[in-house]
Parts: structure tokens; C-alpha cells; sequence
């Protein structure tokens, strides 16, 4: 019975509860958002499903500039596509549930992790970024992606 127990087996303490109930790195908010909106396609680590989904870690899509990223996770991504170079050809639809916020903490996680080395995201260029694509129901391309990376406009 649980009465001949030692007592730190009955009651353990309660940092011994709060470090089980916290998985590792759950107080970055950024792997928090990661863990629950990201991983499940992308993995843990980062590097994806080879020949299904793209590998965010060492990825130029993820490091180059923060509004690659940040169009992505607003309007989602949908067809071919060449990262770290493998091809990939699917949707990635925008995640569910994330304000400007969540989606700076995660970008800025995914752009500071997984060997990657890139600045932060705030949450104003989340909201400008936004703001630019009032009205747009179409995930972006790859296509398209690149030419905003180089300055030309896309319609």
C-alpha cells in the first residue's frame, strides 16, 4: 500500500511535478507555438520528411528575409518547391489560431534554431506583412515568393 511508501514517493516535490508537466524549451513561447503548430509536419529537429515536408533547418526560405517566412505562415504555400535540394510539391495551409504575436515568437524560434542563424521577427512586421496581403485568398507560390525576394512585384 501507498502507507509504506517513503514519504518522496507518496508527495514528490513540486518542481519534480512542474519539470514533468514542461517538456524542455517550453518556456521559449516560439518552440512552444513550434511544438504544437509545426512539428508535426516539419519535425522536432526541424529537417522535415524528405520527399513530403520541406526541412526548415538550414533552409535559405526560413534565413533570407523575414517576410519570406512570415508570407508563408499568413497565406500558406502550395506547390513545387526546392529546399536544401529536395523537391517538395504539396499545401501547407496557413496554421490555425496564430495572431501576429505567436507567429513572431515561432518564426523568430525557427530562424535562431535547428543550425539556423537568422535575425529575429517582431510582431510589427508580422502586422505590416499583414496588412500587405489584406484581401489575398491564395496560398503564395514558389514562384511568386521569389520574385518579392527580388524586388519584382508579383499580381
Amino acid at each position: 500500500t501507498t502507507a509504506t511508501l517513503p514519504t518522496v514517493l507518496k508527495e514528490p516535490p513540486a518542481s519534480a511535478v512542474a519539470a514533468v508537466a514542461a517538456p524542455a524549451g517550453a518556456a521559449d513561447p516560439g518552440a512552444q507555438v513550434f511544438t504544437t503548430a509545426c512539428s508535426a509536419c516539419h519535425q522536432a529537429d526541424g529537417k522535415g520528411l524528405p520527399g513530403a515536408f520541406p526541412a526548415l533547418a538550414g533552409s535559405d526560405w526560413v534565413n533570407a528575409d523575414p517576410e519570406t517566412p512570415i508570407r508563408v505562415v499568413l497565406a500558406g504555400l502550395s506547390g513545387p518547391i526546392k529546399v536544401n535540394g529536395g523537391d517538395f510539391n504539396s499545401m501547407m495551409p496557413p496554421p490555425p489560431g496564430l495572431d501576429d504575436e505567436k507567429i513572431a515568437h515561432v518564426l523568430t524560434y525557427v530562424r535562431a534554431n535547428f543550425g539556423n542563424k537568422a535575425s529575429p521577427i517582431t510582431k510589427d512586421q508580422v502586422a505590416a506583412v499583414r496588412t500587405s496581403l489584406a484581401g489575398r485568398a491564395t496560398p503564395f507560390t514558389a514562384d511568386e515568393l521569389t520574385k518579392l525576394r527580388s524586388g519584382a512585384e508579383t499580381k
